[in-house]
């Protein structure tokens, strides 16, 4: 049996400080350095979609990032959508905390198995309060929510429709909206 060798957040910010992940497609999430997939167009077309349209209607109310880290216990992955708190100046110097995150989407391709399960697990024993996996081959939207205890316990999955993230009660969000 092997003992894969686990990496503290202050080591994976040292290795990227010294360059050593330079040219690497890497994320840490749990201690382990894990590959992230190529982006494909329609990847990045839904990302980048699904972020200006959440930006239109958050503006003034919440700061989006895309493909941006956020640092968590042991873990620094790099969610395609983040909906994090305002003011910006106070991620002049860290990433966001799991404490300063609204919401987390990921546009999910080729990696359904890894976001729905590996991500949300990560997500919810965070603190994260909702989590939404767009679900590129299906068309659907994956909404987590009603964290108790470290664990979702309500999955909603959306094909249709308008709904409303739990942070913002009174924005509503079309679906399809954010499959472009």
């Amino acid at each position: 049996m092997r003992t894969l060798t686990k990496w503290t957040v202050e080591e994976y910010h040292s290795m990227i400080e010294k360059g050593i992940l330079d040219h690497k497609r890497v994320e840490l999430l749990q201690g382990e350095l894990v590959e992230m997939a190529p982006e494909s167009p329609l990847h990045r077309y839904i990302m980048q979609n699904g972020n200006n349209y959440l930006r239109d209607l958050l503006a003034g109310v919440a700061i989006l990032q895309e493909g941006h880290p956020i640092t968590l216990t042991q873990s620094e992955p790099e969610p395609d959508i983040a909906v994090v708190k305002l003011p910006s100046e106070k991620y002049r110097t860290r990433h966001p905390y799991a404490a300063d995150v609204l919401l987390l989407i990921e546009v999910s391709n080729t990696t359904l198995n890894y976001d729905l399960h590996d991500k949300k697990d990560v997500y919810e024993r965070e603190g994260i309060e909702e989590y939404w996996v767009i679900d590129i081959p299906h068309k659907r939207l994956h909404v987590f929510k009603d964290l108790v205890d470290g664990k979702y316990h309500s999955l909603i999955i959306h094909t249709s429709g308008i709904i409303s993230p739990h942070a913002f009660p009174d924005v509503e969000v079309e679906v399809e909206k954010l499959f472009g």
